[in-house]
């Protein structure tokens, strides 16, 4: 059952493939990418923001972590890349929103426990 998931019984379906969708991706709001250099999906992030940007019209902003494992940030909050990722989390969702964050007050780095 778990595999059927994995199968698509219609390939061509947009639920299998989001580049499928009748209507296309024209008229889509401002899309937000973070994207990790070791994700599995990345190179299909990568794809997705350029045909967006490019072929669509949409306003997109990308961030790249090179090296970065998929859910770094969350995983190993330790790394650099996780702090960077965190303080540009906030930098991107205030260009979404059209405002200019203030971080002052924003954790934006791991920091040590005993636990």
């Amino acid at each position: 059952m778990f595999l059927s998931g994995y199968k698509p019984k219609d390939s061509d379906s947009v639920r299998w493939a989001v580049f499928n969708h009748p209507q296309g991706h024209q008229g889509l709001p401002a899309a937000l990418f973070q994207i990790d250099g070791m994700d599995p999906l990345r190179d299909e992030a990568l794809i997705y923001e350029r045909v967006l940007r490019d072929e669509c019209g949409v306003k997109t902003k990308s961030y790249v972590y090179p090296g970065a494992p998929h859910g770094h940030w969350a995983f190993f909050p330790f790394l650099k890349s996780s702090n960077k990722f965190r303080v540009e989390q906030i930098e991107g969702m205030g260009w979404l929103l059209g405002k200019t964050p203030v971080l002052t007050n924003v954790v934006t780095s791991a920091k040590a426990t005993n636990v």
